[in-house]
C-alpha cells in the first residue's frame, strides 16, 4: 500500500492546487485560480512539505506543505525560468532567470535565507539541470536564435560551452539528467 500525503497549496490565496505525493508518483490536479500564474513549482525530494514556487519575478517558499508562503530572494533579478533543488544537499537551491535577455543564475546554500549570483554571462536560460550523481555538475541551455549548451563541474564557478546548434527556431526547451 502506497502511503499518500495530500497538500493544499494556496499562493497568496490566488491559486489552489492539490498535490498527491507518494514514493512512486506525483499526481497534480488543477483546482482553481484567479489571477496569479505559477510558472515553476519545485518540491524538496527529501521533505515534501518544503515547496518553492515562482510567479514572474517573485519567488515563494512554503515549509508547511503549502499552508503558508513567504517571499524570498530580494537579490534575484529577472523573470524566473527555473528552480532546482540539489538532491544531495537540499539547502542548496538554484534559480535561473531571464533579465532582459540576459541569463542569470542565483544560488542559496541556506534554503533561501540569502542568495548569491553565480558567474554566468550569456543570453536567457532556456533550460537548467543538476546532475543527481555529482551535484557540482550543472548543465544549462542558453536560448535565443542559437541554443548553446553549457556545463560546469564546480557548481557554477566556471562554465564550458559543450555544443552549439544554430538555425531558425532551434529551442532545446529542457535538459534532463538521470
Amino acid at each position: 500500500m502506497v502511503k499518500e500525503k495530500i497538500f493544499k497549496i494556496s499562493v497568496l490565496s490566488l491559486l489552489m492546487v492539490m498535490i498527491t505525493h507518494s514514493s512512486f508518483a506525483n499526481i497534480w490536479n488543477y483546482v482553481a485560480g484567479d489571477g496569479m500564474s505559477i510558472d515553476h513549482l519545485t518540491i524538496n525530494p527529501h521533505d515534501p512539505s518544503v515547496i518553492y514556487a515562482a510567479s514572474g519575478e517573485n519567488l515563494f517558499r512554503s515549509i508547511d506543505g503549502g499552508l503558508s508562503w513567504e517571499i524570498l530572494g530580494e537579490e534575484i533579478q529577472g523573470i524566473i525560468t527555473s528552480i532546482k533543488i540539489d538532491p544531495q544537499n537540499t539547502n542548496r537551491v538554484y534559480v535561473a532567470t531571464d533579465n532582459v535577455h540576459e541569463g542569470r543564475i542565483y544560488k542559496t546554500s541556506n534554503s533561501g535565507a540569502s542568495w548569491t549570483r553565480i558567474p554566468y554571462s550569456g543570453s536567457a536560460i532556456a533550460a537548467f539541470s543538476i546532475n543527481p550523481h555529482n551535484t557540482d555538475v550543472l548543465y544549462l541551455v542558453s536560448g535565443g536564435t542559437t541554443d548553446i549548451f553549457y556545463k560546469t563541474s564546480n557548481a557554477g564557478e566556471a562554465w564550458d560551452n559543450i555544443s552549439s546548434v544554430s538555425g531558425p527556431s532551434t529551442t532545446a526547451g529542457a535538459v534532463s539528467i538521470s
